[in-house]
């Protein structure tokens, strides 16, 4: 299994190219809608986020 994680949307486009290339593969997208955009927070919030969401995706 291949796992995505964005702070977005963005990455969907990432995916959907992903989905073609490797269409026998089994794919995770997790998108942090809810807390979107990250761009303007601090290094230490985006990473706080970023290990919050991974490790999300690994449960």
């Amino acid at each position: 299994m291949i796992g995505f994680f964005d702070s977005g949307s963005g990455g969907l486009t990432i995916l959907s190219a992903c989905l073609r290339a490797l269409p026998h593969e089994s794919f995770v997208y997790l998108g942090d809608h809810g807390r979107a955009p990250y761009g303007d927070r601090s290094n230490a919030d985006i990473v706080a986020l970023t290990i919050e969401m991974v490790d999300a995706l690994f449960h």
